[in-house]
């Protein structure tokens, strides 16, 4: 535009902008304002804005919108700054001409939130021992803060993890937590750890995560399916049955073996041994003893089972180091005939008092009764007689005396540990 050369050029002008208040990281929002000229086009004016203190609000945080003559500014602080500055909005025109219009801004302070970094969750097994979780970026949630912090620890579930022991010393910026699960107790655990300034309001910052507390594999306790068992002699063989109670979890192992009883091995029995593995999950196991049948007649018989060394993590019951069973042959050939080791006493003799002639038995002896039987001290006699070859304790025999047919009777079990005739 050209005005003639006695003309004078009008400035522009803005309208009045009031006062501004807002809170520390809070914009103004915007703000509207209206500019004109009488000669340029209120489109083609130009705006711009200062601060008087640019450590508060910098230039690059005016910004103006809006077209013609309605426009629009809005001011954002700087982080975490507050205070006061002075906002001079310039408007000129196409010739130079400008005008001006100052405003204050206050900027609140608002506390900010303390900081504290993400926490991991966590998988720890029953019974672990003491766990440290570390604890980073802890601060007062602004440089221009200062406040004493304090840091605790809730657990959700106490009976599972009790509330975490925390190590802190203000202002530092890391600490530590330390928990541990209570003995044999399991289950997932939300613990939050928050910060905490002390101040009115924004003053705690919390952070949670999750601790699952997983139960110890159970493998299991071993030991035979029956303290008894029992098998015919004409069976051919004894299947034993080994369980596994109280856990399945993972493979485990057991030695098995048979021992003497009054079962006597290659007679009656055959003698075995081995491992018995389980797999993951499988709770039974059998062994074979193979039985062998003869023809005579006898008591039932008894074989001794035992299971010892398990591995893989299996026990035996009560925590013992070995578990036992007992086998029974059943005798499958007539009635039962009493063997020496079924009886309860052993006569010998030697507690009669003998010199160097015989004596006769005395009648109830031993709760026997005795015809044409005598008792001699086999010492007292020549070295290669009958009656020193026939000793089977320490001094004494019973003999028959006379060649008369001699009888032992009695209402008591008894066997013959020996007898020379």
């Amino acid at each position: 535009m050209t005005l003639p050369a006695d003309a004078e050029n009008s400035p522009p002008s803005i309208s009045p902008i009031p006062n501004l208040s807002t809170s520390e990281d809070t914009s103004t929002g915007s703000v509207p304002f209206m500019v004109t000229d009488k000669e340029t086009p209120a489109s083609s004016l130009i705006i711009a804005g200062s601060s008087s203190n640019t450590s508060l609000v910098p230039p690059a945080n005016i910004v103006f919108a809006g077209s013609g003559t309605n426009r629009t500014i809005e001011i954002t602080p700087a982080a975490d700054q507050f205070g006061t500055t002075t906002i001079t909005v310039i408007v000129a025109d196409a010739d130079g001409a400008s005008a001006s219009e100052a405003f204050i801004v206050t900027v609140n302070p608002v506390n900010d939130p303390p900081t504290l970094d993400p926490l991991p969750d966590l998988v720890v097994p029953e019974n672990a021992a003491p766990q440290v979780v570390a604890l980073t970026a802890i601060s007062s949630g602004a440089p221009n803060e200062s406040q004493t912090l304090s840091v605790t620890a809730l657990s959700s579930a106490t009976s599972v993890i009790p509330n975490p022991t925390i190590t802190y010393i203000s202002p530092n910026n890391a600490g530590t937590l330390t928990f541990a699960p209570l003995p044999n107790a399991t289950g997932i655990v939300a613990i939050t750890v928050t910060v905490n300034d002390g101040q009115i309001s924004n003053n705690a910052f919390s952070r949670t995560f999750l601790v699952e507390v997983s139960p110890q594999p159970q493998h299991g306790i071993i030991s035979f399916a029956a303290e008894n068992y029992t098998v015919d002699e004409v069976a051919g063989t004894a299947v034993i049955r080994v369980t596994r109670t109280g856990g399945s979890d993972g493979i485990v192992a057991v030695q098995y073996r048979t021992l003497n009883g009054t079962a006597i091995p290659g007679l009656d029995y055959v003698a075995v041994s081995g491992v018995l593995t389980f797999a993951s999950g499988e709770t039974n196991k059998i062994f074979n003893i193979p039985i062998i049948n003869d023809a005579l007649v006898e008591s039932d018989e008894t074989v001794l089972l035992v299971l010892t060394n398990a591995t893989g993590g299996a026990t035996f019951p009560d925590g013992l180091l070995s578990t036992a069973a007992t086998l029974t042959i059943m005798d499958s050939d007539g009635p039962a005939v009493p063997r020496l080791a079924d009886c309860t006493t052993v006569l010998t003799f030697d507690d009669l008092s003998v010199g160097f002639d015989h004596i006769p038995m005395p009648q109830g002896y031993g709760g026997l009764q005795w015809s044409n039987f005598s008792v001699v001290n086999g010492w007292n006699q020549p070295w290669n007689s009958g009656y020193r070859t026939g000793m089977v304790s320490l001094n004494n025999v019973a003999f028959n005396p006379f060649g008369d047919p001699a009888a032992i009777s009695g209402t008591n079990l008894f066997d013959f540990d020996s007898a020379y005739g």
